[in-house]
């Protein structure tokens, strides 16, 4: 079998296996979202989402991106020791720097009497060290525990959510409080299952590693920070020039691309490892085309499904104090469609070693998403933040091709430009306020249009799942 087929097929089976995990996980977060939404008044659920996006801008300060540069280095090295030279330097990294920021929080806690300081750090270590474990699992290629956590950790939130908000009433509070086991839960989970501990060895923390591994990620610590900018940024603008009422309804319709968002994160994590391991050769232009035009069409066809249920989750599913979320729903659904073909570029600069031109290119989008959002929200309200992050991402699209054309030639297929204009009829139709059976239709319409548009890569999947079963029966007998 050729490098390219062993490729080709180690990206299909990690494909499938995250698949599972975040259809699963993906599953329990749509039945949360209008639940927590109930719970909580519009105020709140907009001011969680706003602490949130504090601790997603702390995650990469404190780790400084080390747990990319674990899984970078990490993957390429077969024996246990030399793994844990960089497992446990970056592990260290990111504990020394952890308790930094405990002593800084804890200072303001101080100082202000902020009353959310105690699970606020709680959940920045959750979070952080989960950030830090995902990284470890694909440097030891534990995709099959990785995809399980992701299900774990939202049926977890779920539950401690239910006690501290619906059961005992703690309100925002219980919702930090509640993630923060959720995740805490979920970090325990990962380190039993994968003996973490004999991958943390005193004697192989070195300077000459962690300087190995601060070389290569600061350059990635402005690219996770502009990143930020660009997807969660536009909370505090809407907070300082609208409300919280505001941050409430934009953070519920920023929901529905952030599942599109996760479909496509399945097969980053994926493609990382499989640009890596093709980045040499002889006919990889043919292979990255091949796969670019295959991703773009899942996503297209997925995306169009959503946008024709835009008016069901926000007409039915959802409380009606977020209904005018319907508006931004689509431009933000949109946005992360760019955004995902902006990170198969990103994979390619990662393969090739170039964190730098990576970051710099975020950076430069970061920088549109937040100067035209500034300049447009006192003109159009929340509809600056939707089209301001689609801007950037537009604009992080052509940095990127540009930067990988000469070396990298990807060309789209007939296939794929006639589903981009099938996607543009359903984005324009998701912007209209039609009616019930219009609606009805166009549903109808996006669901045979995904099965006809992705009908080898469904027959592929059943195949794979039926032959799963089998072993698994056969095995068990």
């Amino acid at each position: 079998m050729s490098d390219e087929s062993l490729i080709k097929r180690s990206l299909s089976s990690n494909t499938l296996l995250l698949s599972i995990g975040v259809i699963l996980n993906k599953g329990i977060q749509f039945i949360m979202i209008p639940l927590f939404s109930r719970w909580l008044s519009t105020e709140d659920y907009g001011n969680f989402d706003l602490y949130s996006t504090y601790v997603t801008l702390l995650i990469p300060i404190i780790t400084l991106a080390c747990s990319d540069a674990v899984f970078r280095f990490g993957i390429e090295e077969n024996d246990i020791a030399n793994k844990s030279k960089y497992i446990s330097s970056g592990f260290t990294i990111m504990i020394t720097n952890f308790f930094i920021t405990c002593n800084v929080v804890m200072i303001i806690y101080v100082k202000s009497k902020w009353i959310f300081a105690v699970p606020f750090i709680l959940l920045v270590f959750a979070e952080t060290l989960n950030n830090f474990l995902q990284g470890y699992m694909r440097s030891i290629r534990k995709l099959n525990i990785y995809a399980a956590c992701s299900t774990l950790s939202s049926v977890l939130v779920f539950l401690f959510v239910y006690i501290f908000v619906y059961r005992n009433g703690l309100g925002l509070y219980g919702m930090i409080l509640g993630y923060s086991l959720g995740y805490l839960g979920n970090d325990i989970f990962i380190i039993l299952t994968t003996k973490f501990t004999r991958y943390i060895r005193l004697n192989k923390i070195s300077f000459k590693t962690v300087k190995k591994i601060l070389s290569y990620s600061y350059a990635l610590i402005p690219n996770n920070v502009s990143w930020w900018i660009i997807n969660v940024s536009d909370r505090w603008v809407i907070k300082y020039f609208l409300n919280s009422t505001s941050n409430g309804i934009y953070a519920l319709s920023a929901k529905i691309p952030n599942f599109c968002t996760s479909i496509f994160s399945v097969f980053s994590i994926s493609w990382q490892e499989a640009a890596i391991d093709s980045i040499d050769l002889e006919k990889r232009n043919e292979y990255f085309t091949r796969v670019y035009n295959r991703l773009l069409d899942v996503l297209l066809s997925v995306c169009a499904v959503v946008l024709s249920c835009n008016y069901i989750f926000f007409g039915i599913i959802f409380d009606m104090r977020y209904s005018a979320g319907q508006k931004y729903a689509p431009i933000l659904v949109t946005s992360a469609l760019f955004g995902a073909i902006a990170q198969f570029y990103g994979g390619i600069q990662i393969s090739q070693k170039r964190p730098k031109a990576n970051g710099l290119t975020t950076m430069i989008a970061a920088f549109v998403n937040i100067s035209s959002h500034i300049l447009l929200v006192n003109l159009i309200g929340l509809y600056a933040a939707s089209i301001s992050t689609l801007l950037s991402n537009l604009v992080l699209v052509a940095l990127r091709f540009a930067l990988i054309h000469n070396d990298i030639h990807i060309l789209l297929t007939k296939k794929t430009k006639v589903n981009i204009i099938i996607y543009t009829y359903f984005f324009i139709v998701s912007l209209l306020q039609e009616s019930i059976l219009f609606n009805i239709f166009n549903m109808a319409l996006a669901i045979l249009a995904f099965l006809c548009i992705n009908k080898p890569l469904i027959s592929e999947i059943l195949i794979k799942f039926i032959h799963f079963v089998k072993n698994s029966y056969v095995n068990n007998r």
